[in-house]
């Protein structure tokens, strides 16, 4: 991919984030309800954001990425409800949970659901929870009460034996995301599954000021590896926030709803777009988002593009974020059933880029297994590109990627 497209992208990934940032500490009015959400779950949903972010970048250099850190966040969160002692310990720690009551964790995501999924109108926006059982577990329910009452997950049993078990989840995850991910699950489930908890997120969107397809324009994309590729340059003349320092450029695409909006920041030539992600913070974003003004006739050119993010084991990133005793055979899971441990965190993701706007989509899956299998496999994430997709509102980093 062209350099210029790779950094414009990078530019609106770190430019969602100071968005979000910035939206933070607020409370607003939306669809006539008003919402006050935790500070402190903001933040912390921000850092574990940028931190699995930059630890696919580290491991994908080169390659795109597309991942939807609010869909990561959800899924775990639902998960680390079932868990106890150490396990729990590290799973509030790579989720950045540390000092924050178990109340405020219930209520954040109660509240943030409900808000996020009642933007009305100009976009869709949709996320929703589910959760799978083998037929037959004792799962205790207090857990699934919590999966029902705070995630307002759909929750079902299903004889794991039977291959039409996977055909009805991967259906529920496709409809979920109006089509956009597809067979996240491969036939057969293993006899020690014994859970999946999944997040679905779907969203649709068109700019608040449209680009001209009759200006789109064939240009030059010099990757993050230094080919140079052919890419179609969205062009227009805009009234849009803008920020520029040493470092890098930053710009705000507001969509119809005003709270949603993508952030592209652009590293100045000559700083790699790896060094870029490696130093970006909240602290940079904030930054940006303080500083943003209306620039008037900016020319905005941005790359067209679609990213298909195939299914993504998360186990090695969030290992490396310090999550290792929740995929061990030492985990403690008890408050779901004793002797579970997380096998499989599983992440799909879909975008694309328009002159129109943009199409997003993304799923999560914790898949829990008995602690008498073999220990967890360690896998690669593969995701290299910035741009995010935010809802200002909440707060929240609903999407994060990369495209190199």
């Amino acid at each position: 991919m062209n350099k210029k497209l790779f950094k414009l992208i990078t530019m609106i990934i770190l430019l969602a984030y100071t968005l979000t940032f910035l939206g933070c500490q607020k409370t607003e009015t939306k669809n006539d309800l008003q919402t006050t959400f935790n500070e402190e779950m903001i933040e912390a949903n921000q850092k574990f954001a940028i931190n699995i972010f930059k630890t696919l970048q580290v491991e994908e250099k080169g390659k795109d990425i597309f991942i939807s850190p609010f869909s990561i966040s959800t899924a775990l969160t639902m998960a680390l409800k079932g868990a106890k002692g150490e396990t729990l310990e590290e799973m509030r720690q790579v989720l950045e949970l540390n000092d924050i009551s178990e109340s405020d964790i219930n209520d954040y995501y109660k509240g943030v659901l409900d808000n996020l999924n009642n933007y009305k109108g100009d976009v869709e926006l949709a996320i929703k929870n589910s959760v799978w059982i083998k037929e037959g577990e004792n799962i205790k329910q207090e857990f699934i009460d919590n999966m029902e009452t705070i995630f307002d997950s759909y929750v079902n049993e299903l004889d794991f034996s039977k291959s039409e078990s996977v055909e009805t989840i991967n259906s529920w995850i496709e409809e979920a995301t109006n089509e956009k991910i597809k067979d996240m699950l491969k036939p057969p489930i293993s006899p020690d599954v014994i859970m999946y908890l999944i997040n679905a997120i779907y969203f649709n969107g068109d700019w608040k000021y449209e680009f001209d397809e009759d200006k789109t324009f064939e240009a030059e994309f010099v990757s993050e590896t230094g080919d140079t590729t052919k890419v179609n340059m969205m062009n227009s003349k805009m009234n849009i926030d803008y920020y520029k320092e040493d470092r890098f450029q930053a710009i705000r695409l507001p969509y119809k709803e005003k709270d949603l909006s993508m952030l592209v920041f652009l590293p100045q030539e000559g700083i790699e777009i790896g060094d870029f992600i490696s130093n970006f913070n909240l602290e940079v974003l904030s930054k940006t988002l303080t500083n943003l003004e209306i620039f008037e006739e900016l020319i905005v050119q941005i790359p067209k593009f679609k990213i298909e993010y195939g299914t993504k084991l998360l186990n090695n990133p969030l290992i490396s974020l310090g999550m290792e005793l929740p995929f061990s055979a030492q985990a403690d899971f008890s408050k779901i059933r004793e002797g579970l441990m997380i096998s499989r965190v599983m992440h799909k993701s879909f975008i694309e880029v328009n002159e129109q706007g943009s199409e997003a989509a993304a799923a999560t899956i914790v898949e829990l297994q008995e602690t008498a299998a073999l220990e967890p496999e360690i896998f690669r994430a593969d995701r290299p590109f910035v741009f995010l997709i935010y809802d200002k509102n909440s707060s929240t980093i609903l999407f994060i990627g990369k495209n190199s």
